[in-house]
């Protein structure tokens, strides 16, 4: 009626469950180590199409020494392009938006982009209040890895205590080697300040 259990047959038997279960762990820890290896990504080996891909950062800005400005007097607008190292500009064009009630533009020079300017474009309309002005470098010149694409002249005409933006239209542009044409991002306009 009963059993009879042989002692040495339930040693093996615990023996195998031991074993099995071992062996089943063993598994699972072998499979999460080589997910593990094939999953994280080799800090050595970091793709360079990423970077390439990658928009480049560049921001045109207009800048002035003094943003009070008098009747009469002529001040410097710079207009710059912000640039991270190692980045070049192959062409530059400016787009400048003012009130032509308030500022006449009097002269336009090419900024330090290059060692040598070439000029596609100088186009200054006083009626309207806009500049359009095309730069590229000359053949054989170097990239400076300096930022000022021009420097425009004004001059205020209006006599009343007043405010007046100077900011950089949509056709703004930059290009670089191997890209057609950048958009760059937009500083604020330059708030000038008329006084009597």
């Amino acid at each position: 009626m009963f059993k009879t259990v042989c002692p040495h047959n339930h040693i093996m038997e615990t023996k195998r469950t031991a074993l099995g279960i071992l062996f089943a762990l063993l598994i699972v820890a072998g499979v999460g180590f080589t997910t593990m290896i094939i999953i994280s990504p080799s800090s050595g080996n970091k793709s360079s199409s990423t970077s390439t891909d990658a928009p480049i950062p560049i921001q045109m800005r207009v800048i002035s020494q003094s943003t009070v400005w008098q009747p009469g007097g002529n001040y410097d607008v710079i207009v710059s392009a912000e640039t991270l190292p190692g980045q070049e500009i192959t062409a530059a064009t400016t787009h400048l938006i003012y009130d032509p009630k308030m500022l006449q533009v009097t002269t336009i020079k090419s900024g330090n982009l290059w060692t040598n300017t070439e000029i596609l474009t100088n186009s200054v309309d006083n009626e309207a209040g806009e500049v359009l002005y095309t730069i590229v470098p000359q053949a054989k010149a170097q990239f400076t890895d300096k930022n000022t694409v021009a420097v425009i002249t004004m001059s205020p005409i209006n006599s009343e205590l007043i405010f007046t933006d100077i900011k950089l239209g949509d056709k703004s542009a930059l290009a670089s080697p191997g890209k057609d044409q950048l958009t760059p991002s937009f500083a604020k306009p330059l708030t000038i300040t008329l006084t009597k």
